[in-house]
């Protein structure tokens, strides 16, 4: 198995939709490749489910927290679309919602930390054109 270290600086992790499809909010079942530091998925027909405990690449990296620095989704058209952040058991609170966006660049005003467990969850409705999203992050420290 391959193992990779993420690195104190930011990185990403992107979803890529097919055209016709929508951000379900599941993981990608795709594979994913590491490249100029973002971790990025095969194209898939779901995905939305931005979560950086799960990326198998990483070797014990589970237990640490990180900052979301930036959000950037192209939704490929107009699109309704929300944002929740899942606890670890999975509760979900609203982070952020849209009704006719083409396209999103979000950069945190206030500190968005996802604590060991926790991932962001993207869905959107009514999006025709292939999509693609990318979550920047920062890994904090280490937990236990």
């Amino acid at each position: 198995m391959t193992t990779t270290t993420i690195p104190d600086q930011p990185f990403g992790i992107r979803h890529v939709i097919t055209a016709g499809q929508q951000f379900t909010g599941a993981a990608s079942g795709g594979a994913m490749t590491l490249a100029d530091g973002v971790f990025k998925y095969a194209t898939s027909a779901a995905g939305g489910l931005f979560d950086p405990t799960a990326l198998a690449l990483i070797e014990g990296q589970g237990s640490c927290s990180y900052e979301v620095l930036q959000v950037e989704v192209e939704f490929g058209g107009q699109s309704s679309w929300t944002l929740h952040l899942l606890d670890a058991d999975d509760n979900a609170v609203l982070v952020l919602s849209g009704t006719t966006e083409t396209d999103l660049l979000h950069s945190t005003s206030e500190r968005l930390v996802l604590l060991p467990g926790e991932k962001l969850k993207l869905v959107t409705t009514g999006a025709s054109a292939a999509m693609r999203a990318t979550v920047k992050l920062r890994r904090l420290r280490e937990v236990g």
